[in-house]
């Protein structure tokens, strides 16, 4: 698994974020989000990049939900 989806998976887990937080959050479909979120071997994975990671950060910081994620 690329590192920007395990990434985004621990943050899901430790934020307790939905797939539609994310997808709202990044103006992304829905769809793209799970395939992001495929564990290894999963069908349709696709490796979400690195500056998509990044947005999501500075959009959870922007909502004043989490002072700081970097």
């Amino acid at each position: 698994m690329n590192k920007s989806n395990e990434e985004l998976i621990q943050l899901m887990n430790e934020l307790d974020l939905h797939r539609e937080e994310v997808a709202r959050l990044l103006n992304v479909p829905l769809v793209t989000v799970y395939q992001w979120t495929r564990t290894e071997g999963g069908r349709e994975q696709i490796t979400m990049p690195e500056s998509e990671l990044k947005l999501l950060k500075y959009s959870l910081m922007s909502e004043n939900k989490y002072s700081t994620l970097f």
